[in-house]
């Protein structure tokens, strides 16, 4: 008996964590708002009601007991009318599902249209009130509606109800109405701060952004404006001038490639997935870097051998290109950039490695962050961000290794076709 009673109630109290606090949860996860998210809170709160009816609890001969109450004010309270309304419908058709038209079905149908009566009236300002305000007198709603029931059910039903039963039913019913609320409060509050939280980041994000850009662009385009100046009030020679003009095309093209590199990171390409041969992709990576590996002495070695995977050409592109081209600039001094492919089960490994100055342990683990690049006043730290977006887009991975002095080895691994 008691096991039974035990069981029962177990499941009561899940159906109102699972339909009531969980489901909600997921909603503000997922950030389901509008018409859709009240639907869906409505058919919850119409399933943890259904599921407290069919698992009554007989604590005593004749006196069924479930917690069908905790859905039905939580639902009218928090919801609209719609929604006790809903909730009303849903209580009564299944109730006469399961019994009929009997004795208790003229119990649950006074007991649902006074709480559809009750309920919406108080709802509007219920919402208004402040946390603290709201579990007050959903407790004390809860309890009074409680009472409400146990006397009702000795009216209609002329059941004599030993007075422990009716003490332990209103104060458990009560009780699990304020635990409900509680918990749904604190669900919101965590996603309100979580949403204030993301957007105080995003606010911190466009801000340094917008400093970072402001300050590398504005250094080439100092120098270029030097140089123009230069030449309007000095007379320079053929030589000189030609050469202030080749200095101040490649300080726009570096201004160019920063605004570029933000560019890459604030919107990034949208995905055309097509059937690839790495081979092919990494050949015109090669292309577009020789003439940078030949002004900094790098030969370019390679094996690369054909292989399909599935993905986009132009952010595989993006992403070889700003990895080669960070080895080549950690070798300034010339040096050797190694690129080839082997097969490892159902992946093609992509390893790409430099002779350069190489890379301590921590600095790796700050690959990747905003902002955060190895080169001082040169770079701006999106570049390496914008590859780890694009494998992660891509479903690929990426093991960095590196030594002092020596050099630095990454090895991407992309899933077979």
């Amino acid at each position: 008996m008691m096991i039974n009673i035990l069981h029962e109630l177990l499941l009561n109290i899940l159906f109102i964590i699972l339909f009531l606090v969980f489901v909600p949860m997921v909603l503000d996860r997922y950030r389901l708002a509008g018409r859709q998210r009240k639907l869906l809170l409505t058919l919850s709160g119409s399933l943890a009601l259904i599921g407290c009816m069919a698992f009554p609890i007989f604590i005593s001969e004749g006196y069924p007991f479930d917690l069908s109450l905790v859905p039905v004010i939580v639902g009218g309270l928090l919801g609209s009318v719609y929604v006790s309304i809903a909730l009303w419908f849903g209580q009564m058709l299944f109730r006469f599902v399961i019994s009929g038209f009997s004795g208790a079905f003229f119990f649950t149908l006074i007991i649902a249209t006074a709480h559809l009566s009750l309920l919406p009236a108080v709802s509007n300002k219920f919402r208004s009130w402040d946390k603290r305000q709201r579990l007050l007198h959903s407790a004390i709603i809860g309890l009074l509606s409680a009472i409400f029931v146990n006397v009702t059910l000795r009216v209609v039903l002329q059941v004599t109800i030993p007075l422990p039963y009716i003490g332990f039913s209103i104060l458990f019913q009560s009780s699990m109405i304020l635990f409900t609320m509680y918990f749904i409060e604190v669900i919101k509050e965590t996603a309100m701060i979580t949403n204030r939280l993301i957007e105080a980041e995003k606010l911190e994000l466009v801000s340094n952004l917008a400093s970072s850009v402001s300050h590398e662009v504005r250094n080439p385009l100092t120098v270029v404006k030097g140089f123009l100046q230069m030449m309007i009030h000095t007379d320079l020679p053929k030589e000189k001038r030609e050469k202030y003009l080749k200095l101040s095309i490649s300080e726009v093209n570096r201004a160019n490639a920063i605004i570029g590199d933000y560019l890459s990171f604030a919107k990034p390409h949208h995905k055309a997935i097509d059937k690839l041969d790495i081979k092919e992709v990494l050949m015109q990576t090669i292309q577009v870097i020789t003439p940078l590996a030949n002004m900094n002495s790098v030969i370019i070695e390679k094996k690369l051998d054909d292989y399909l995977v599935t993905g986009d050409q132009h952010l595989f592109h993006q992403c070889f290109i700003n990895i080669t081209k960070n080895c080549i600039e950690a070798m300034p001094h010339g040096g050797s950039l190694h690129m080839y492919t082997e097969r490892k089960n159902n992946f093609a490994v992509i390893t790409i490695a430099d002779t350069g100055t190489g890379m301590t342990k921590e600095q790796i683990a700050m690959l990747g962050k905003p902002f955060y690049t190895t080169k001082g006043n040169e770079g701006t730290g999106l570049g390496m961000l914008t590859v780890f977006q694009i494998l992660h887009q891509l479903h690929c991975s990426l093991e960095i290794t590196s030594e002092i002095n020596k050099g630095t080895c990454f090895a991407i691994k992309i899933p077979l076709a």
